[in-house]
């Protein structure tokens, strides 16, 4: 029987409304929901008719029963399933409905409302259609990428520019992110890219609220990258108002090979030196007047001005998932604090998630959401532990009277170990998962990236946000960006110091959804209470279990991308390399997207210049392309008919053939015949007989 700690209850609302989420993905049926959520309502009622209102105080005391468990568990699962379910169901009712059913060129004309997007040379516009167009109404919201040299577009500027629009995509290989799905939600019908420049029809001023605020993002961003040297000039956008338009690809890899890219993202360590900074300045600022300080609760006062400040840093980052996550983190603790009550708790995450996903179920399927949350749960868990432990004296930081054992330079850089430790353990799955990459230098670099971050760029971010706006002399303003400048090259030279080592930026397989869930469920069962032993050990017996088949999972050997008109086949080569095929007289040029999007999949580096320099020596159509995959196979990929005597020639294991062959090889070798598959995009895989087994998107 499962045992539930009263603190720990809340977890299974989560658990339930994740799963509710994810029940009605599947299903896509807003009926089910709607009756699921009457369902779930019903026995939250009936199962509380006896105690509600008066007698809501007994339940801990009902909850403490333990033969009440199991109904509580199903009681809180049923109403966080339909909650979950309701909420997703009237997200997508809020969505626009597409009408473009396939691409169309034209010509749009509208208001730019928002520029992000970082895609080595181009950027994207938010653009609100002021007239119908291609079957689109007006008012309803296009995305295109454009040259990111066109600085003269800002926000609410009326633009004309003619484009080639799609539809939101589908997802590219099955378990990819839906980009598509992610899109609609926030309003886009359709996205693209222009085919010529952007026309200004008129620059106006702003006029609603949202585009005020990223029209001042956007102008703060450009001030910062026009005054720094680059890269500082983008990373300091992204770390003071979320604006990452300016930082290139090649840093964003680096950041991500050597363990600091979540110091890119505006996330908790921002929102905390940025809170209860205010709260400290303040507070430091009222002591100077001890006399009105000591009449008034200052302390609280401050408090509020903290989380209304980390508000506004919010509003002004563009409102990303882990900027959310961290202010209600923040406005918890501080809450918590005002009330004497505990802070850092599990409890406060819990709910902090819960809010999140009321507002916004599909945040749950997002790199953010997870990571985040992930990294924040473990940190908390081990603060629980830790403060447990010095209760009962038995902690290894403190001695028997309480007093640290340790100086404290060296108590801040154990913390910083164990904190890098906890966080990188935990989210390793979802970095697989969303990026299929781990780094062995993670913790050593955060030992210099977090102080470097927290010590120097912030505050002195602070500063230059401070100096700017206020009527200060140019040149203080001038040496505010110089010292943030300094701090952030020094970062970048740290992230390439790390990068460079090996096995920095790992390839992994991404273990999949149902392998972390698994992971997940054991994690619950050992979480719901910490003083039952047999749930520890059953809960963590399936994270093992969880561990063990992501370590024997059979990665594909193959992607095979024919949802365009020229089909592209990637194998994976063994040695970490890849090996890339065209079919059709002129090939066709893998973006960067799919090329991110298969290494991933295959646990391999794709370049896009790859796939030029491989044509250019496939010189006949008549000679097969031979290739080693994953396990050191000859492999002969064909593309003509002429070529597959000799493919069958080149004592190969198998033959992967774009056309069909009416005759099998002499020596039995295999052809797997790919001309066979419906139009999309495959994960292959090509078993010790030589025979295919392809997965479909």
């Amino acid at each position: 029987m499962f045992v539930i700690s009263p603190d720990r209850q809340i977890l299974i609302l989560v658990a339930g409304m994740v799963a509710g989420v994810v029940v009605r993905l599947a299903i896509d049926s807003d009926l089910v929901s709607i009756c699921a959520g009457g369902l779930g309502i019903a026995m939250l009622v009936w199962q509380h008719k006896n105690y509600l209102g008066k007698n809501l105080a007994s339940w801990h005391q009902h909850s403490a029963v333990p033969g009440m468990q199991l109904g509580l568990i199903v009681q809180h699962l049923a109403f966080g399933i339909s909650v979950g379910g309701l909420a997703l169901a009237v997200q997508f009712a809020r969505a626009p409905d597409v009408m473009l059913a396939s691409g169309v060129s034209t010509t749009i004309t509208g208001q730019v409302i928002t520029i992000d997007g970082n895609t080595g040379d181009r950027a994207r516009l938010w653009v609100q259609l002021s007239a119908p167009v291609a079957g689109l109404q007006r008012d309803q919201i296009v995305r295109i990428s454009i040259d990111i040299q066109q600085k003269t577009v800002m926000p609410a500027d009326w633009v004309s520019v003619p484009v080639r629009l799609y539809p939101p995509p589908s997802p590219m290989l099955p378990g990819a992110p839906d980009y598509g799905l992610q899109a609609r939600v926030r309003g886009v019908v359709a996205s693209g890219f222009a085919t010529q420049d952007v026309r200004v029809i008129a620059a106006v001023k702003p006029d609603r609220t949202p585009v005020k605020l990223s029209a001042f993002r956007h102008k703060t961003a450009n001030y910062l990258a026009a005054n720094m040297e680059p890269p500082a000039g983008g990373i300091a956008a992204a770390l003071l108002v979320g604006d990452r338009r300016m930082i290139g690809d090649a840093t964003q890899e680096v950041f991500r090979r050597s363990g600091l890219a979540h110091l890119l993202a505006i996330s908790g360590l921002h929102m905390g030196l940025l809170c209860f900074g205010v709260i400290g300045l303040l507070r430091t600022l009222g002591a100077l007047a001890p006399v009105y300080a000591s009449r008034i609760p200052l302390h609280k006062y401050c408090a509020v001005l903290g989380v209304v400040a980390a508000g506004g840093y919010v509003l002004l980052s563009g409102m990303p998932i882990s900027a959310i996550r961290a202010f209600l983190m923040a406005s918890l603790v501080i809450g918590a604090l005002m009330l004497d009550r505990l802070a850092l708790t599990l409890r406060n995450v819990a709910l902090a998630a819960l809010v999140i996903l009321l507002v916004n179920p599909l945040a749950l399927l997002t790199a953010g959401f997870q990571l985040s949350l992930s990294a924040t749960l473990a940190l908390v868990l081990w603060y629980e532990a830790l403060m447990r432990a010095r209760v009962i004296g038995s902690d290894s930081v403190s001695g028997t009277d309480g007093t640290p054992r340790w100086p404290k330079p060296v108590r801040y850089l154990l913390g910083l170990v164990t904190t890098s430790l906890i966080a990188g353990f935990a989210t390793m799955p979802f970095a697989a998962q969303h990026f299929g990459g781990v780094t062995a230098w993670g913790v050593l670099a955060n030992i210099f990236g977090i102080p470097l971050t927290g010590l120097w760029i912030m505050p002195a971010g602070l500063l230059a946000t401070i100096v700017h706006a206020l009527p200060f002399p140019l040149w203080l303003d001038q040496l505010s960006l110089v010292v943030m400048e300094t701090g952030i090259m020094m970062l970048v030279a740290v992230a390439g110091f790390f990068a460079d080592q090996p096995y920095a930026g790992w390839r992994v397989i991404p273990p999949g959804y149902g392998l972390l869930c698994l992971g997940l469920f054991g994690w619950l069962i050992t979480m719901l209470d910490r003083n039952t032993r047999w749930q520890k050990i059953c809960g963590s017996g399936v994270v093992a279990a969880a561990l063990v088949l992501w370590s024997v999972k059979p990665p594909p050997d193959a992607v095979f991308l024919a949802r365009g008109q020229t089909p592209i086949l990637l194998v994976a080569g063994p040695e970490r390399g890849v090996g890339v095929m065209h079919a059709g007289p002129y090939g066709r040029r893998l973006s960067d997207f799919s090329a991110n999007t298969a290494a991933i999949f295959l646990a391999r580096e794709v370049k896009p210049q790859i796939v030029k320099g491989v044509t250019a020596t496939w010189h006949g159509r008549s000679e097969p392309e031979i290739v080693r995959d994953r396990r050191g196979r000859r492999v002969a990929i064909v593309r003509h008919k002429a070529a597959l005597t000799k493919a069958c020639q080149a004592k190969a294991a198998y033959v992967l053939s774009f056309v069909t062959a009416r005759y099998p090889c002499g020596d039995a070798t295999p052809i797997l015949d790919l001309s066979g598959l419906a139009p999309a995009n495959y994960l292959l895989s090509i078993d010790e007989q030589g025979r295919l087994f392809a997965t479909g998107e």
